[in-house]
C-alpha cells in the first residue's frame, strides 16, 4: 500500500521486548524463527512478527525457547 509505513525495531529492541539477548535473537533470525530483513549492517524486525509470537507464546507454543541466553 503506498503511503504506508509499518513499524519495524531492531534486534536490541526485540531482544528487551523478549527477555532474551540480542546474541539469541540474531541466532533465531538465522535458523528461520524470526523473520526478519537485513537493512545494510542492521536487521530489522516488523511489528507483526513480533505480534504474532507473542499470540504463539500465549497459545503455549514457545518458538523463542531454542536456546539458551548467554
Amino acid at each position: 500500500m503506498p503511503g504506508v509505513f509499518k513499524e519495524i525495531y531492531d534486534v536490541e529492541a526485540v531482544a528487551r521486548h523478549f527477555g532474551k539477548s540480542p546474541k539469541t535473537i540474531l541466532h533465531f533470525i538465522h535458523v528461520g524463527i524470526i523473520h526478519a530483513t537485513k537493512m545494510g549492517k542492521c536487521w530489522m524486525i516488523h511489528r507483526e512478527t513480533i505480534e504474532a509470537l507473542d499470540r504463539q507464546i500465549k497459545k503455549g507454543h514457545a518458538p523463542l525457547n531454542g536456546k539458551e541466553d548467554d
